[in-house]
């Protein structure tokens, strides 16, 4: 009795912290080789079809409005992390009985509310690791002094690399 006593006492803490825990409200952290933290979210929302409702230097307010939901999301950025805040998720769709209340909202379903903000944070992610991945490329070809297949932007390079796959 004493050993399903202590048992319970261990996992009902962790089971009710697990619950509140959703990894999309974690950060993102920023790195050096992202150079425009801001273009990096317009790039993600408009893939997915969310606007922009307002921003400023630090946040930019995100809506999205699907069928008849609308999420409304604040997306905090600077040079070293991206955050996000909800605001506002409601849908004018209401399992009503008659008679229909008009302009009455209720609850977005939680399955669409986290899918299509997991999917705003997997583009951003997604970017972010294409920029590490370049960048990580140029310092091996810096460091190890071989040629790099992809030729350096500005530099007249492309040109030469046109021509070669003209030839």
């Amino acid at each position: 009795m004493k050993s399903l006593i202590l048992a319970l006492s261990v996992l009902i803490p962790s089971m009710t912290q697990a619950s509140t825990y959703t990894w999309f409200n974690d950060d993102i952290p920023i790195q050096s080789y992202v150079p425009d933290v801001k273009s990096i979210i317009h790039s993600s929302m408009q893939k997915h079809t969310w606007e922009v409702e307002s921003e400023t230097e630090e946040f930019i307010i995100a809506k999205l409005t699907h069928r008849s939901n609308e999420i409304r999301l604040k997306i905090l950025f600077n040079d070293s992390r991206i955050a996000f805040e909800p605001l506002t998720s409601f849908t004018t769709s209401c399992n009503q009985a008659p008679p229909r209340k008009p302009n009455r909202t209720c609850a977005v379903d939680g399955g669409d509310l986290a899918r299509w903000r997991i999917h705003l944070r997997k583009s951003i992610l997604a970017l972010i690791q294409d920029l590490a991945r370049t960048d990580a490329m140029e310092k091996y070809y810096a460091l190890s002094g071989k040629m790099s297949p992809i030729p350096a932007v500005g530099t007249g390079d492309e040109d030469e690399a046109n021509q070669e796959d003209l030839e």
